[in-house]
């Protein structure tokens, strides 16, 4: 059994930047759970390609446009195409909420599916806090599944081998950006 990470990342990919004219996202807001909760009620308008580290070049080339991309770890935003292409699916882990990218109508991803009781305590990495989860095997689903963990579930996104494949498999039919999906964890 395998693990991946999806990030919505990728050094060749432009990336979501806070359009923060009114300061609303500044601040000390207490805990990451009290700053996630206002990205989700409030949502923030977002810049991509009119910002200036997006216009620079990876490896000689302009950085593409992402369809599956993120500004906040354990959020995932997605185009039209790619919601309309995969939504079917995600739906079955979590739920969109439409969010303004420079005029532009994107969808904010949310994994609402968290499954407790696969982490490995004692063989995870730690730095105050879990940095590396290891899994227990048996214990993750076998079904292709896209999820998040109780431990992090504000920050990663997960994906059991089926679910990887059954991911990757559709962006790939769908020629969609997607960024890096990659192994976290292997029994």
């Amino acid at each position: 059994m395998k693990v991946f990470q999806l990030h919505g990342v990728s050094n060749a990919n432009m990336t979501f930047l806070l359009k923060d004219e009114g300061g609303l996202y500044r601040g000390d807001y207490g805990s990451s759970k009290d700053v996630t909760r206002l990205l989700w009620e409030h949502p923030p308008e977002l810049i991509l390609r009119s910002a200036k580290q997006n216009q620079r070049k990876h490896k000689g080339r302009k950085l593409k446009l992402p369809d599956i991309g993120h500004f906040t770890p354990g959020a995932l935003i997605f185009s039209e195409k790619a919601r309309d292409c995969l939504g079917e699916y995600f739906l079955r882990f979590g739920k969109f909420t439409s969010i303004q990218v420079e005029g532009e109508t994107w969808f904010n991803y949310d994994v609402t599916n968290i499954i407790g009781g696969v982490v490995d305590v004692q063989g995870s990495t730690y730095s105050k806090k879990i940095t590396k989860p290891a899994f227990i095997a048996e214990k993750l689903p076998q079904e292709p599944q896209i999820f998040k963990i109780p431990e992090m579930h504000l920050v990663d996104i997960y994906f059991n081998d089926n679910g990887s494949d059954t991911v990757r498999s559709m962006i790939n039919k769908f020629r969609l950006e997607a960024g890096d999906m990659p192994l976290v964890w292997d029994a």
